[in-house]
This record gives structure tokens, sequence and C-alpha cells, in this order.
């Protein structure tokens, strides 16, 4: 009996075989830019792409997970004893440096109906001609009781009035009569369904609302910084600081340092190899024991060159401070692209290694 039905070799079943194909090409090159993007979708890469791309310096911190890490269930509304110690575990564990509002917890939690009590995080951008510091609210966070907070505070409602994407400002009369430990940053806020920010200059204010309310060009569209956060290989933090340009070197490089260390650093460089200058970097705390240090080149080839170099100062002496990086960590290095990734298992007792890695000067970042 011939067999019925169309031969395998019929165009149709070849289309048909082919269209697969294609449809599983295209899976997994979405699969494939699904990968590649996945730090994107991390707390960070959100904060970046809330904040103007000429900012210098970031430091984050996900309050919703250092509550998770040390705040054993505490929330808004808390009384002042439970929020000092709070405060006081988060800042034992190294929590609260990458943070510019910490210390006033209780004012803003009270006056202002925002803290590091609820919010899911804090970032605060700094650049040459500004800064700005955005709050990301927590699910289910109510921006209309905030702008009628602002209102109690006396502040100036926006032009055209409440529950519009303008700009809340004070004066710092105003600001001191709300409650003690204020940021001048909190002189002019806007509030929006998703984030409050606030700075202490309208036109940079101004300049990171149109970031968030109308597409403009955010940290997160740089090239470099989508290295960093590619490097971090979709893990989120607990807190970090970014510099996405060459300002790494000015603000951490061994220049700075006391003379005599620099002529030790100098010499303590020239033993590892030498080392290029650097694009950006990224340091951040995954958890209690795990951290990280990215160094952005300009190129992979000179990633690739200087990653023996930049794990030999990780584990070095630590010039300017005191004994060596390896009594405070284990550190291991890999080059992906061109950034020096960096990954360190943090000693018990070395719980301010990230404050003492983000604040110059800091050798193993040395241009």
């Amino acid at each position: 009996m011939a067999r019925s039905g169309r031969p395998l070799s019929s165009p149709l079943t070849l289309g048909t075989i082919a269209g697969v194909l294609v449809l599983v090409l295209v899976a997994a090159g979405l699969g494939l830019r699904w990968w590649l993007d996945r730090a994107e979708d991390t707390a960070l890469g959100e904060a970046l792409g809330a904040v103007p791309a000429s900012v210098q310096r970031v430091s984050f911190t996900d309050w919703a997970r250092v509550r998770a890490e040390v705040g054993r269930g505490i929330g808004a509304g808390a009384p002042p004893g439970r929020v000092q110690d709070f405060l006081d575990r988060a800042f034992d564990a190294d929590l609260v440096a990458s943070s510019g509002l910490w210390e006033a917890t209780e004012t803003l939690d009270a006056a202002y109906g925002f803290s590091a009590l609820d919010v899911a995080s804090e970032t605060l951008a700094q650049g040459r001609d500004g800064a700005v510091v955005a709050l990301r609210l927590a699910a289910g966070a109510d921006p209309a009781a905030i702008e009628d907070r602002l209102r109690d505070l006396r502040y100036d409602e926006p032009p055209a009035g409440a529950g519009t994407p303008g700009i809340w400002s004070a004066d710092e009369t105003r600001l001191a009569l709300a409650g003690p430990s204020l940021s001048s940053l909190l002189l002019n806020v806007v509030v929006t369904d998703d984030w409050v920010l606030a700075s202490d200059q309208v036109a940079f204010l101004d300049r990171a609302a149109g970031v968030i309310g109308d597409g403009d060009a955010s940290l997160a569209d740089a090239a470099v910084v989508d290295d960093l956060l590619g490097a971090m290989e979709g893990r989120s933090v607990l807190n970090a600081v970014l510099w996405p340009d060459d300002f790494v070197c000015e603000d951490l490089a061994m220049a700075q340092a006391d003379p005599a260390d620099a002529v030790v650093a100098e010499d303590v460089v020239a033993r590892a190899g030498g080392v290029g200058p650097l694009a950006g970097a990224l340091m951040a705390r995954f958890d209690a024991r795990e951290a990280v240090m990215a160094l952005a080149y300009e190129s992979a080839d000179r990633a690739e060159r200087d990653r023996d170099a930049r794990l030999a100062l990780a584990e070095g002496e630590a010039v300017g401070r005191s004994g060596t990086f390896a009594e405070r960590f284990d550190a291991t290095a890999v080059v992906d692209g061109r950034v020096v990734r960096l990954d360190l298992r943090l000693r018990r007792g070395a719980e301010g290694v990230l404050t003492e890695l983000t604040r110059g000067p800091v050798l193993p970042a040395t241009c």
C-alpha cells in the first residue's frame, strides 16, 4: 500500500522546517538579549535609569534589602528606639555609608512620610553642576499623602498645583522647622507616582525630573555603565558606589594621598607591573560577605593586560590605611569585556571594606 501524505521533501514541509528554525533562532536571540540585559532589571540598574547622564558619582542603597538584612521587621512609624537600633546595626554592617539621608530617618518618617523605613531604594547622584537624591517609593506608597505632608511643612506648591510633576520648594528656615538632621537637598522636591526626587538646586532637579518624566538621557544610557552593570551578572546589591567616567581617577587616585604614602604607592604599583587609566568603576556589596570591585577600561585588551596587576594591588599593602587588603578579603580576578572584575570574599570583622574602597585615596583604583 502506498503511504499517504506529502513526501518529506515537499516545499511546504521544508518551508515549515525553515520557519521553525527561524523561530528557534529568534527565540534564542531574544534569550541571549535577555541574558545580556539582565543587569538592567536590578534595582541598581533601575536607579541609574532615573538620574541625569551628567553625574559623575552615584551612591546607591537598596533600603528594602537593608531592612531585610538588619531591620527585624521594622517599618514606617516605628518608635525612635527601634529606629535608632536599626540604624546602628545598618551602620555597623557598613550599609549606610552610601546614603545621603540616613541620619534624618526619624525626621523624614515623621514629617515627610517617606524614609529609609519604607522606601525601596535611595540613589545619591552627584555631578560638577549639582546633586540629586532619588528615592524609589515602595509598591503601594501614596504620592498624594507625601504631597499633603509637604503642604503641611509649608513648601510652595508647583505652579500647576499638587498632583503635577512640578517642584515643591522651601527655604532654609522652613527646612529647619521641619526637624533636625535634614540635608539641604530637601529644599526642592518632586513627587511622581514611583519616585521622590530632591535637590538643593532647582535647575538640576528639573533636569533629573526630565529623565523620569520625559525620558531624557539617563546615566544608564552610558556604554561604560552598561558594561559595569553587565559585570554584576544580574546580581542585586545591598549598596554600591559607581563612577561612570574617569572621574574615578580624580576621586580615588593615590595622587591625593599623603606624600610619603604616595611614594610607597608608586613603588607598589611599579612592582605589580603598572596599570592603565580607568574609564569608570563600580564597587558594591552583594551581602554580608561578598563584594565586588569592577574596573572599566577603554578596551578589552587593556583590561586583559591589567588583570594580574589589579589583583596584585587588591591583595597587597593597604597604603595609607593599615596592614594589607589580604587581611580584609580574599580576591579573585576575571576579565569581562573591558572590565576587570575583582570578586571579594570579606573576612569577619571587615564589614567596613566598601567604605574604605569608595573613599580616596584607594590603591587598587589608582590610575
